[in-house]
């Protein structure tokens, strides 16, 4: 059995026909299955989170529901990123300066949302630790400390991450 007719199968399965699809209905099924993919990242993300909130705060340890739901979200990335390079998707080519500039230049405001998305979250995520564990926050050195540690890494990460996402666009000058 061939790949092509083992994924008509497996997407007929999947959204319950009996027969093959035309190509415009296998591209609106792609498409929703695109959206449900992204939306099950999010939501999958968000139940990591929660669970891990509560495991730390309440359990006082990791359970494996949240081991399951990490590694669920780490295979679901993996798989994204290694067919997306496979497939050549993860560049983006320019040919001017000009659109090649615009891109680098929505690139650095992404990281500025990035950076304090970041920093914010990680904040946040500590302070509702510190809740459920039923520590009452009290605003003193090490409050402010683990805010300016949290505020900083996320313009750490944000630069990190700009330079790889930089790496992935490409200027192609052709020559005059």
């Amino acid at each position: 059995m061939n790949k092509n007719n083992f994924e008509n199968k497996l997407i007929n399965w999947f959204v319950g026909s009996a027969e093959d699809r035309d190509e415009y209905q296998r591209s609106v099924i792609f498409e929703t299955l695109a959206k449900e993919n992204m939306i099950s990242f999010w939501l999958i993300t968000i139940g990591m989170l929660v669970s891990l909130c509560y495991d730390l705060a309440v359990l006082k340890t990791v359970s494996a529901g949240t081991i399951i739901l990490f590694l669920l979200l780490y295979f679901k990335s993996l798989y994204m990123t290694i067919v997306l390079r496979k497939k050549g998707l993860v560049q983006s080519e320019y040919y001017d300066k000009a659109s090649y500039q615009r891109a680098v230049d929505r690139l650095k405001h992404k990281s500025v949302i990035v950076a304090v998305q970041f920093g914010l979250g990680l904040w946040i995520i500590g302070l509702i630790i510190d809740k459920f564990s039923g520590e009452a926050i009290i605003i003193n050195r090490s409050f402010w400390i683990n805010l300016i540690v949290d505020l900083l890494s996320g313009p750490l990460f944000a630069i990190c991450m700009y330079f790889f996402a930089k790496t992935q666009l490409k200027l192609i000058e052709e020559d005059k």
